[in-house]
């Protein structure tokens, strides 16, 4: 095999991505359910920052790049949330930063120290990229004021019924009585096995 053929074949060998744990899909997942529920009731809460449109497996792709537009997108409209910003962030650097440290401080963030401060999010290992963001979509459930406008608005109108849009619900459960969930989109059929709630 000449050199040219060797280099050829190496280039086209896939390099093996990053094995995710169950932890680290449930987080996905989770960042995805939060934007798949909140992002289609902007309407309801305007001071509300849409989070991008992206899949799991978007995100799964973007999170391993060392620069991604979609997480910067993704993490400027969540401090834009946290922080009950009027106008949109558009860098995240200096406000991701401390956010960190505050958070730190109340326990939100389980850091030693804030891993912010020795390099930017970017050049951060995959799981402590994820662990943050994550964790940013967590709390514009306790601290957004647009995120609470929008459930307070649902639950005082429709409760806790089927008829509320922002209510999680299985789409059913399998013979070994494991619950699925479909977030986004819609549930065309039932697999096989699965039983319909």
């Amino acid at each position: 095999m000449s050199d040219t053929a060797a280099a050829a074949n190496l280039e086209s060998v896939d390099v093996p991505s990053y094995t995710f744990s169950a932890l680290q899909q449930w987080q996905i997942a989770f960042i995805y359910a939060f934007a798949a529920t909140f992002n289609p009731h902007q309407e309801v809460s305007p001071q509300y920052y849409k989070l991008p449109y992206f899949t799991p497996q978007n995100l799964e792709d973007e999170i391993q790049k060392q620069e991604s537009e979609l997480i910067h997108q993704i993490i400027c409209s969540c401090i834009g949330n946290i922080l009950n910003r009027n106008k949109p962030v558009e860098s995240f650097k200096n406000s991701l930063q401390q956010l960190i440290t505050d958070k730190m401080k109340t326990f939100d963030i389980d850091f030693e120290s804030n891993p912010l401060l020795k390099q930017n999010y970017n050049a951060l290992p995959i799981d402590i990229k994820l662990y943050i963001l994550y964790s940013l979509v967590e709390w514009q459930l306790q601290d957004s004021a647009a995120v609470k406008l929008i459930v307070d608005s649902y639950n005082l109108q429709d409760g806790l019924t089927a008829a509320n849009p922002i209510m999680a619900r299985p789409v059913g459960t399998d013979a070994k009585k494991r619950t699925y969930w479909q977030f986004g989109g819609k549930w065309d059929r039932i697999g096989p096995g699965i039983i319909d709630n």
